[in-house]
């Protein structure tokens, strides 16, 4: 069913409902010497299959007084996030913890691209020799060029506009609640206008139903 903006518009102010309304971001470069790493992905977004290219990225949330950092693993085909972890420390671990465990619930797939920022979390030597032990390619945003990351800054950027950014969080309990709760949503509740008005999910189920190539659907967990 298609609903006209002025329809959508008329129906929230009668019910008193307004968008939750994102913060102004700034971006800037540092001083740091970046190395060259390529860019494969070059902002090709769309992908035919699942298990293709994924993308990854980090954001940091202030619990009491102290910031915990989150780590999230995105497949481009569904945009559905693959894995997720939550640590007090912002370095390799946390970036290999969480492709592991994408990389093992889609079973090690071959023929991976892995797409992040030029960190020195993912350009660590020892990252970057566990993934091409596991014959996975790795991509590079150019420096200071947020857009190569998009889908990755897309998906924190609604996790924080639509709930993190309306918490004080106490613990790192509630702040793992409600981020597990929220990627549970984003995979099986929320439609993107960029996958025809579809969740996550049912891109894949679809696929997974018309497709002839061996794709395991892995459930929600």
């Amino acid at each position: 069913m298609v609903i006209s903006m002025r329809r959508i518009s008329r129906l929230m102010a009668e019910m008193n409902l307004i968008c939750k309304q994102s913060r102004l971001r700034y971006w800037t470069t540092t001083a740091r010497k970046y190395k060259y790493y390529r860019n494969r992905l070059q902002q090709e977004f769309k992908q035919p299959a699942p298990n293709l290219v994924w993308v990854s990225d980090i954001t940091y949330v202030r619990v009491k007084n102290t910031f915990h950092y989150i780590c999230i693993v995105i497949d481009l085909f569904s945009r559905r996030v693959l894995a997720h972890t939550i640590s007090e420390r912002i370095d390799t671990e946390l970036v290999q913890t969480t492709f592991n465990s994408a990389f093992e619930r889609r079973h090690r797939p071959t023929g991976l691209t892995f797409h992040s920022v030029q960190g020195l979390q993912y350009t660590d030597f020892h990252f970057r020799k566990h993934l091409r032990t596991l014959k996975v390619t790795q991509s590079f945003s150019n420096p200071g060029t947020p857009l190569d990351n998009a889908v990755a800054e897309s998906f924190f950027a609604c996790m924080k506009r639509e709930e993190l950014s309306h918490n004080l969080y106490e613990t790192r309990k509630q702040l793992e609640t409600d981020v597990a709760e929220y990627v549970a949503y984003y995979n099986l509740r929320r439609v993107h206008q960029k996958l025809d008005q579809q969740t996550p999910v049912e891109v894949e189920t679809d696929f997974a139903a018309t497709s002839q190539m061996n794709f395991c659907l892995n459930p929600e967990e």
